[in-house]
């Protein structure tokens, strides 16, 4: 245990004003003490992650969950989601995306072509209020290739099993 006793070296500063604390030597266990901490945390946590594999097959409620809810999530929960209900919009629970908001239903199973929703990702709208969703980016061309499967295949979510 004589390793944990070191110090490391001091870099002394010249006495100014800038300059009012004195540096001193540390133990070197104290030096790496956070190193080795993160360290630990990494190593734990990396096994952690879920392997990738096929994604379930589209018409089932996993791929709601893996897949679709996670580009909601990302994209949308911040205006139409928890507290926030823009255009009384809430896309965060299964019983509200099949509920719609003001204007009426923004999913309807089986057809995306009569889905507002897939009609504002698509920003293929740029007029008429809401506008083009999410409004300051665009989703990739596979994320809305992930929700126009989803709807298409029923819109199957876990609720509704």
């Amino acid at each position: 245990m004589r390793t944990l006793e070191k110090t490391l070296p001091v870099r002394r500063l010249k006495p100014g004003p800038a300059t009012n604390v004195r540096h001193t030597a540390r133990p070197l266990w104290e030096a790496l003490a956070f190193p080795a901490l993160a360290l630990s945390f990494a190593l734990l946590t990396a096994g952690c992650t879920k392997p990738s594999g096929p994604p379930p097959p589209v018409d089932s409620p996993a791929y709601y969950t893996e897949v679709v809810q996670p580009i909601l999530r990302e994209n949308c929960y911040r205006c139409h989601g928890g507290m926030n209900h823009k255009g009384d919009l809430r896309l965060d629970s299964p019983e509200a995306i099949l509920h719609g908001g003001k204007r009426g239903v923004d999913v309807v199973p089986g057809h995306p072509e009569s889905s507002l929703l897939i009609t504002l990702i698509r920003h293929e709208q740029k007029s008429d209020p809401p506008g083009p969703m999410p409004p300051k980016s665009k989703l990739t061309e596979a994320e809305i290739a992930a929700v126009t499967a989803w709807i298409r295949a029923g819109a199957k979510m876990p609720a509704m099993e």
